[in-house]
């Protein structure tokens, strides 16, 4: 398994476009854990507070 299969991505963006376009520019370089909020209220309630590493 590759460190990009590894790193878990949150995409928080109100465009749909720009989650799109960036979603699968990492899915190209090889990330497989990738969850999309479309905007920063939803995106805390996308990735549960347990797994939230700063």
């Amino acid at each position: 398994m590759s460190l990009a299969e590894k790193i878990k991505v949150l995409i928080v963006d109100d465009q749909v476009t720009s989650r799109l376009l960036l979603g699968d520019a990492l899915q190209q370089l090889g990330f497989k854990q990738i969850t999309v909020a479309g905007d920063g209220e939803q995106g805390p309630r996308s990735w549960p507070p347990s797994r939230i590493t700063w």
